[in-house]
């Protein structure tokens, strides 16, 4: 009877480099193929004598022998996606994915600490790179082969050995592990740099609210002067005398509405859906509550700040149409806060499931929870929301 794999741990190069050097060649024979690892680099071979490097070339072809021999019956038994599932499993070797995600969660964590003036563009690049290499984990073998084998294990109509399915899983979750640590530690670093961009633009909006004010003031007073005196010189002087005055005020109205246009602190709709985007995956991965809930009352802050200039501005087009914006334009861009965050979920939703286990249904449902509670605090803090 064939052995089963075990779940861990292998032999590491480094110890079976001084298991070659001081083993004697019958212990060398006695190894357990199972726990050898993937390859072994022909320096290995430098360093003990030809009989004890048979010995070892003999254990790794009787180790792919076994394997191809079990993936063999796999196939016959269960079917290629078995089998290949089980295969990934039961070798040891790490995927290159996992240890390529897990280096840059901590090239970009450095990135962060050592943080300059210099190195935002590369942050941004680096970010960038991350999400692409997440994407690719998420559809990587190892992840394939965990989904396949769960699903497997729950037919109750295939008769697979427990024990072996029970290993195969441990072996494809340790391999994933050092993944899961760097995308718990990757989802808090986009928490903290969302939060200071976040907190940067706010900072800004308070800067330039003051200004922003005083003109709308100013442009509020000339409207209500170009509706009463126009109506009154139209009545006492003729549509003719009064046309220069109105003319004048309208220049005024448009100049006050130019200038406040320049100091306005826009905000990009893509910006919000990434900081959104940054804080629901954050959540989904169950990152420290404390500091998400704080970026999330950020965001919803910026929220309802953006769509208040949306409708602000909607509104100045409607009240001066001679401004010269285009108002459909301007007022296609107008949406509810709610709306904003019920859009987002409904194409979030539709994406495939997150990494690690979660399955399609618990990630619908914990986005379904997620959701509700940033559309009930939105609600709560609307009014209490300012500048």
């Amino acid at each position: 009877m064939q052995s089963e794999p075990i779940t861990k741990p292998m032999i590491s190069l480094d110890v079976l480099g001084k298991m070659v050097r001081t083993l004697s060649t019958e212990q060398l024979a006695k190894l357990p193929v199972e726990k050898l690892p993937e390859s072994v680099p022909d320096i290995i071979y430098t360093i003990g004598t030809p009989e004890k490097n048979a010995i070892l070339e003999d254990l790794l072809i009787k180790r792919d022998s076994e394997r191809m021999h079990r993936q063999v019956n796999d196939r016959e038994t269960y079917g290629k996606d078995v089998a290949d599932a089980f295969y990934l499993a039961e070798s040891n070797e790490l995927p290159p994915l996992v240890i390529e995600f897990t280096r840059e969660v901590q090239s970009l964590s450095e990135m962060i600490t050592a943080k300059t003036g210099d190195t935002d563009g590369k942050i941004t690049e680096k970010t960038a790179g991350l999400k692409l290499l997440l994407s690719r984990l998420n559809a990587s073998p190892v992840l394939t082969a965990e989904q396949v084998l769960m699903r497997v294990r729950a037919d109750k109509r295939l008769a697979v050995c427990e024990k072996r399915m029970a290993r195969a899983l441990r072996r494809l979750e340790d391999k994933l592990a050092p993944a899961s640590l760097a995308l718990a530690r990757y989802q808090e670093l986009r928490v903290k740099l969302a939060h200071g961009e976040m907190a940067a633009l706010r900072k800004r909006f308070k800067k330039e609210a003051a200004q922003q004010e005083i003109l709308q003031e100013e442009i509020d007073q000339l409207n209500l002067q170009l509706q009463e005196g126009s109506k009154f010189l139209a009545r006492a002087l003729g549509k003719y005398h009064s046309s220069g005055h109105y003319a004048e005020t309208q220049e005024q109205i448009k100049q006050l509405i130019a200038r406040k246009r320049m100091t306005e602190v826009l905000i990009d709709d893509q910006d919000l859906v990434d900081w959104l985007d940054a804080i629901v995956d954050a959540s989904l991965a169950d990152v420290q509550q404390q500091g998400v809930h704080a970026s999330r009352m950020l965001l919803l802050s910026l929220l309802e700040l953006y769509c208040r200039q949306q409708e602000e501005s909607a509104l100045q087009i409607a009240q001066n149409p001679f401004s010269q914006i285009d108002p459909k334009k301007a007022i296609n861009f107008i949406l509810a806060s709610e709306q904003f965050i019920l859009d987002y979920f409904a194409k979030k939703q539709e994406q495939s499931a997150s990494l690690f286990r979660t399955t399609a249904t618990n990630r619908r449902e914990r986005l379904g929870v997620i959701m509700e509670g940033l559309v009930r605090e939105l609600k709560r803090n609307l009014r209490k929301l300012k500048i």
